[in-house]
């Protein structure tokens, strides 16, 4: 029998009630790395059964590379190094893969290492977040849009690389910790779009944006409150489209409407003219007609 193996059993039953009301893997292992104890938790995520764990090396559960990281760590806590939560990775029944936390604490007896406790946390989900939080962070950082978000108090807390170069900026550290409001050619307006998301949650439109170089550009923003899991804001998001190509060319465009307009309205006024003049002259004509009519009348007797 395994040294230690009867203080071991006894530890076992002290956590069994315990440990199988628990949502994270619970093992007891003995000094040689065998199962002696685990909780449902652990039947539940490998898929193993209890009589099947129990006897064995806890490396039958382990991918390769996990064994060892594994092993190295248990050889650490022999020693009495202090052991911290560590990720690896575990081998179902079925074949599939899933991430774990471990934290490994050693069982002592007299000063001498009999065993550990083990408690397992699935990370599954926790990776499932993360990775839809790089991915996320990625389609902001290379997103042709500006975006930019800011606290409660209206203080740039992140801005992306569009960001930067649509206001003349060359880093970020520049920007962060700053009022967002004075990015704007008036402050007051950009005020008013704060107030609002407070108020709505929301707020689209055009403004005015000041670059660094004190120029102007327009941009069309769309701002949203960014709230938690209870409701309570906890940020403001926004995201900008360069329209200032857009705005020139409208101008452009309503200057050579306006330019065309008032043209039209001179040729029309000449046209009139040409028109007035016109039927002056056929009036004229008329009246020679009918003078020379009489005139000739005159002279034949009539």
């Amino acid at each position: 029998m395994v040294e230690g193996i009867e203080d071991l059993m006894k530890t076992r039953e002290i956590y069994r009630e315990l440990a199988d009301t628990e949502g994270d893997a619970i093992i007891i292992l003995d000094s040689k790395g065998k199962f002696v104890f685990l909780n449902k938790e652990v039947e539940i995520k490998t898929g193993y059964t209890e009589s099947e764990l129990i006897g064995k090396v806890f490396t039958k559960l382990l991918t390769k590379p996990s064994v060892l990281k594994a092993l190295s760590t248990s050889r650490k806590a022999l020693s009495g190094a202090r052991v911290n939560p560590y990720e690896i990775e575990i081998k179902k029944k079925d074949g599939s893969i899933i991430p774990v936390e471990v934290q490994a604490t050693p069982i002592k007896r007299k000063g001498k290492v009999i065993g550990f406790l083990v408690i397992a946390r699935d990370l599954t989900e926790r990776k499932k977040v993360e990775e839809e939080l790089r991915i996320k962070e990625s389609a902001i950082k290379s997103s042709i849009d500006a975006i930019a978000m800011s606290d409660l108090n209206g203080n740039l807390t992140y801005v992306n690389p569009s960001f930067l170069k649509m206001w003349g900026y060359d880093n970020e550290k520049e920007v962060l910790g700053k009022p967002a409001v004075g990015f704007w050619q008036t402050e007051e307006k950009a005020s008013e779009v704060v107030v609002a998301l407070r108020d709505t949650g929301s707020w689209k439109g055009e403004l005015v944006a000041k670059k660094k170089d004190g120029s102007m550009l327009y941009v069309q923003l769309l701002a949203s409150m960014t709230k938690d899991e209870n409701g309570k804001p906890i940020s403001m998001m926004s995201s900008f489209i360069d329209t200032t190509a857009r705005k020139r060319a409208e101008e452009e465009l309503k200057k050579k409407t306006e330019e065309l307009e008032k043209s039209k309205k001179e040729l029309e006024a000449k046209i009139h003219d040409l028109e007035r003049f016109s039927k002056m002259s056929v009036g004229r004509e008329l009246k020679m007609v009918e003078l020379k009519k009489r005139i000739k009348e005159l002279k034949n007797g009539g």
